[in-house]
């Protein structure tokens, strides 16, 4: 969603190590209080760099989103933990496709 209202990429990293770094540092870097178990992941490093996270709207305006509605729905979709991400019937009655955008 965010791209597409764009035309670039939200993470644009240039390999692995600086696409992840990229997401952590605008989604924050996970930790075992927003996704629990992320600790017990493979590749999972407490070593990364820690990051705060910060809104969608620090990097892309909500007026270029659409509306609140669009905000809400992003932060909903980027969710690292699958238990918190919105899911698809959820998504279908999110006031996104709902609620009349300017």
């Amino acid at each position: 969603m965010a791209e597409m209202s764009t035309g670039y990429a939200l993470f644009p990293g240039r390999s692995d190590i600086d696409q992840i770094f990229k997401i952590f540092q605008r989604r924050g870097t996970p930790t075992p209080q927003i996704w629990p178990g992320v600790e017990n992941m493979t590749h999972y490093n407490p070593e990364f760099p820690k990051w705060a996270p910060r809104p969608i709207t620090d990097f892309i305006s909500e007026d270029i989103l659409g509306g609140p509605e669009a905000v809400d729905m992003i932060e909903l979709l980027l969710q690292y933990n699958p238990e918190a991400r919105i899911g698809c019937r959820r998504a279908l009655e999110h006031p996104y496709f709902t609620v009349q955008q300017g």
